[in-house]
């Protein structure tokens, strides 16, 4: 797939690409866009990465790690998979 010319990942734009603040999606199974996940922490933060490890009071849920371009810990925040806005746990993630 990757291999061809051109394919849906070679455009650098939506809903194959997004930028930060909000540069993370949700897939429904057949390819196609669920929607854009909503990052409330807004300019100068990202979505760094799926996080799924140590959250035993949410199992079975997907979280996402939120940054702040230069600054650490990250912010753990749950995927809702009915809407695109994220649900915060106040809780840290440390490297």
């Amino acid at each position: 797939m990757f291999k061809e010319k051109p394919h849906r990942f070679s455009s650098a734009e939506a809903p194959w690409f997004f930028v930060c603040p909000h540069n993370a999606a949700i897939f429904n199974g057949d390819g196609t866009l669920r929607f854009q996940l909503y990052n409330p922490d807004g300019k100068g933060s990202y979505i760094g990465a799926i996080h799924t490890g140590a959250m035993p009071e949410h199992p079975d849920t997907l979280g996402v790690l939120i940054g702040t371009v230069g600054h650490e810990p990250e912010w753990l925040y749950l995927v809702d998979p009915e809407t695109p806005k994220l649900i915060p746990t106040g809780k840290w993630i440390r490297y």
